[in-house]
């Protein structure tokens, strides 16, 4: 996973290494007086760098998805598992990004619908104590306390069956293009005497 995530990410610290190192010479070099030709030439620059960056980043995200299902089911190393997941993707990219895409595209729906009752709450919260707010008050730091452990333990709810709907998808693409790539593996019947 860690490998994975250098292999997609290193480009966009690529990037933002470069771009605070030319922000950090164009100080340097102009005498704290900013050149405005440069900063015209350097921002589209990084602009476009962080865009190559972005790409990149999806499409690795594509290649390699399916490296962790591959290490587990067949006891790879991680190079392995990047080779075989670069394998078995191909011709398979576009499945495997509408079905994060749907997944996403669930998760977002469910969190507008989380920030509808939220903001609704607060309003109701406002309203009730409008006029009336005490904020050293141990009923309001109780609320306020109680609010905060709901708060996280709603995002953690929310990050880990996030988690598990994207594993899930990657461990039932893995098998679809393992049974594509390799055929059905065989049937095993047992015969009791």
């Amino acid at each position: 996973m860690f490998l994975r995530g250098l292999i997609i990410g290193a480009p966009i610290i690529v990037c933002v290494i470069v771009v605070s190192i030319g922000v950090g010479l164009l100080g340097l070099l102009s005498n704290g007086n900013a050149n405005p030709a440069a900063f015209f030439l350097l921002i589209p620059l990084g602009i476009l760098l962080y865009f190559g960056a972005i790409v990149y980043a999806i499409f690795m995200t594509l290649r390699l998805s399916l490296a962790f299902p591959a290490c587990v089911n067949e006891s790879l190393t991680a190079g392995q598992a990047l080779k075989r997941s670069g394998v078995l993707t191909q011709g398979a990219k576009g499945r495997i990004f509408l079905v994060l895409l749907v997944i996403y595209a669930i998760s977002y729906a469910f969190v507008m619908v989380l920030y509808a009752v939220g903001l609704l709450l607060f309003a109701v919260g406002a309203l009730i104590f409008a006029g009336h707010f005490d904020p050293s008050s141990p009923l309001t730091i109780a609320l306020a306390v109680v609010a905060g452990i709901v708060l996280l333990t709603l995002i953690l709810f929310w990050t880990a069956t996030l988690m598990a709907a994207y594993s899930s998808a990657f461990a039932v693409i893995y098998r679809d293009q393992c049974v594509r790539r390799d055929g059905a593996p065989p049937v095993h019947i047992s015969v009791q005497a």
